[in-house]
C-alpha cells in the first residue's frame, strides 16, 4: 500500500529537504515551529481548534536521524547557542 494524499506530500517534502541539506552540507535547520511537518516541539493538532500537541514533525525527525539539528523559528536563540561553540 503506497502513501496517498497530503501525508505523501509531507514525506516527499521531508526527503527533498534532507537531500538539499546533504547536498549543501547543512548541519542546522530552522523550521516552522507549529507546522505538523516541521515542528520541533509543538504543533497544531490538525483539528483547527488552535490546540497544540507535543511532537516532532516528519521533516524534523528525518533531519535529526541524519545528524541535522533542528530548531523552531521562535527558538532561534537555541541555534545561536549551538553556533557559539564554532568559529562561524
Amino acid at each position: 500500500m503506497g502513501l496517498t494524499g497530503t501525508f505523501a506530500d509531507t514525506v516527499n517534502g521531508a526527503r527533498l529537504a534532507l537531500s538539499l541539506c546533504q547536498k549543501y552540507s547543512i548541519k542546522y535547520a530552522v523550521l516552522a515551529q507549529s507546522s505538523p511537518s516541521c515542528c520541533s516541539s509543538t504543533a497544531y493538532d490538525g483539528h483547527f481548534t488552535g490546540q497544540k500537541v507535543a511532537c516532532n514533525g516528519v521533516t524534523t525527525q528525518l533531519l535529526n536521524q541524519h545528524g541535522i539539528q533542528v530548531v523552531g523559528q521562535h527558538n532561534i536563540v537555541d541555534l545561536k547557542a549551538l553556533l557559539t561553540h564554532f568559529d562561524v
